[in-house]
């Protein structure tokens, strides 16, 4: 039971890390071509996101990387 928590926990770090990786590249898009640019863009391709829904995104994404790394640092020594 130990060894499933363990490896749950670290696919739940190593999916959070990639979206904040993700949310990052997205930023740095943005920085480049304008952020008008970028949400017109998520519209063409039929994703209803905004600036504020991806900085809370990027936000939680990155507190759970936090948390989960920090859990399993403690209980498993990994």
């Amino acid at each position: 039971m130990k060894d499933i928590v363990k490896v749950f926990m670290l696919v739940i770090n190593i999916i959070s890390f990639i979206c904040v990786l993700i949310i990052a590249g997205y930023f740095l898009i943005s920085e480049f071509i304008g952020y008008d640019k970028t949400e017109s863009f998520l519209k063409k391709l039929n994703i209803p996101w905004s600036l504020d829904s991806v900085i809370v995104m990027g936000l939680i994404s990155a507190i759970v990387s936090i948390i989960t790394y920090f859990l399993r640092k403690k209980f498993f020594g990994a």
